[in-house]
């Protein structure tokens, strides 16, 4: 909360305030009305909301509901009176007198009004105090003629000054209630913001999950079974053999040069002997970032050898360096690394 803000809903008091002293002249402060309660909210509650002494989650509560309850504004703003008119006539306790001078009288403009409402409540008990004593026998006055002009009274000061207070109260509240109101519009469009990127991002998810299922589709294919010396492009892609450890058998790396506009890479790898029912295939990165994977693999036997095939999206292999890598997957559920096949892919 900002000074000025600060100051808009401390100004509320004097309003009150004034409207105490004229209302009791005895000083004593009345209960706040049953409109409160009625809200939920006790006069408690809205006494330690003036003197700050409620917690963030209480506080925040409160100025929500002054947006939405034009009645809470009234009762907030017959509460701070109250404790001004309780500051000024000292019958605040001494730790309520601090936190009132802590948090209210914190600027010169605020300290000035609450002069003023000390100066309205003197004039008013002295107005009351001269109605109510006669005064000395004596001579009979003086005839005044009516069109000599009169001293104000007290009675028409203290108006005056509730006049003023009123004014400059109505104002500060008024201030108040449209700042909370344009912080209640910012979070409104924040929300509204985060709302629409969630939107897009389950549209984006849902558009890559129905990718993956046609590449599923795509790679679940049979094969033509085609000799391993040959390597002929398919009509999704081009087939590439890799070979296990070329690279520390002192081998050339097998490089995978994918045509423009085509949508798949098909590799095939030779592997020992098929002591597993089904094969897990992973295509992993050089910082071992998993980029593909597909389970389920069974092997074709191709001129008396086993080998795997695999299909993989070509948009997923940018260029860099890439491991296929073989895992076995035995019927009682575990598995056992088969061998890693590289490959890269030129920019």
């Amino acid at each position: 909360m900002t000074d000025e803000q600060a100051h808009g809903v401390r100004t509320g008091a004097l309003i009150t305030g004034a409207r105490a002293a004229g209302s009791r002249h005895d000083g004593t402060i009345a209960p706040l009305m049953d409109a409160s309660r009625a809200h939920g909210v006790t006069d408690a509650t809205l006494r330690l909301f003036v003197l700050g002494a409620l917690d963030d989650r209480e506080r925040l509560e409160i100025e929500e509901r002054l947006i939405s309850e034009p009645a809470m504004l009234e009762q907030l703003e017959l509460a701070q009176g109250r404790l001004a008119a309780a500051y000024v006539d000292g019958e605040l306790s001494p730790d309520d007198r601090q936190r009132f001078e802590r948090h209210c009288l914190t600027t010169t403009e605020r300290c000035r009004q609450v002069t003023v409402l000390r100066l309205v409540r003197d004039r008013a008990r002295i107005g009351v105090r001269e109605r109510h004593t006669p005064g000395p026998a004596g001579p009979e006055a003086p005839v005044v003629s009516r069109s000599v002009p009169r001293d104000p009274s007290a009675w028409t000061l203290a108006v005056a000054g509730l006049v003023c207070l009123t004014v400059a109260g109505a104002a500060g509240l008024t201030v108040r209630l449209v700042s909370l109101q344009r912080q209640l519009a910012v979070v409104n469009q924040q929300h509204a913001d985060q709302q629409r990127a969630v939107s897009e991002m389950s549209m984006e998810v849902a558009r890559l999950s129905a990718r993956a299922v046609e590449l599923e589709a795509v790679a679940s294919a049979p094969f033509a079974r085609v000799p391993l010396e040959a390597a002929p492009a398919s009509a999704g892609g081009p087939e590439y053999e890799l070979h296990s450890g070329a690279l520390r058998r002192g081998g050339a790396m097998v490089r995978v040069v994918v045509p423009a506009g085509a949508p798949l890479v098909r590799f095939r790898m030779r592997v020992a002997n098929a002591v597993f029912p089904a094969y897990r295939a992973a295509i992993v990165d050089a910082r071992g970032v998993e980029r593909w994977s597909i389970s389920a693999l069974v092997p074709d036997t191709v001129d008396g050898a086993l080998v795997l095939r695999v299909v993989s999206p070509s948009e997923l292999l940018v260029a860099g360096e890439y491991e296929v890598r073989i895992t076995g997957l035995a019927a009682d559920g575990h598995d056992q690394p088969i061998g890693a096949y590289p490959f890269r892919r030129p920019s």
